[in-house]
């Protein structure tokens, strides 16, 4: 056991454990509080006095969405085919929702128009290759 690691410690994480396991392997988060408070400290964040958490500085990416549906890996369709992209992200979103009170995911199927000439990404930049692999 670690010099900061201490048997209550132990204890505590137990607990917290024993109470996901009541909650669907959850932990019990009062939802609507979180968000009200994220949004709050999202706006306070440098005022010390009036910033109830930190801010959840992350967003889910369409990365997830394989994992989470246990859907088998498909990148290239993802990255190449936007309808694809949105139904995931509707399927994923049906799941957090449900999780979290958000759907964290863009459903928007992009307007074929504005789409060209892509966004660049680093290989652009670097010149290298973007090889795909699934």
């Amino acid at each position: 056991m670690s010099f900061h690691l201490q048997p209550h410690h132990i204890e505590i994480g137990e607990e917290v454990a024993a109470r996901a396991a009541e909650n669907g392997g959850l932990a019990p988060v009062d939802l609507k509080r979180f968000w009200e408070e994220q949004a709050i400290a999202r706006r306070t964040l440098w005022e010390t006095e009036d910033c109830p958490q930190f801010p959840l500085g992350i967003g889910m990416s369409h990365e997830c969405v394989f994992a989470e549906l246990g859907l088998e890996e498909n990148w290239w369709e993802l990255a190449h085919n936007p309808r694809y992209k949105a139904n995931l992200a509707k399927q994923y979103n049906d799941l957090s929702e449900q999780i979290v009170g958000r759907r964290l995911l863009s459903e928007t199927v992009p307007d074929p128009v504005k789409s060209w000439p892509p966004v660049k990404a680093l290989h652009d930049i670097f010149e290298a290759d973007n090889v795909w692999h699934n």
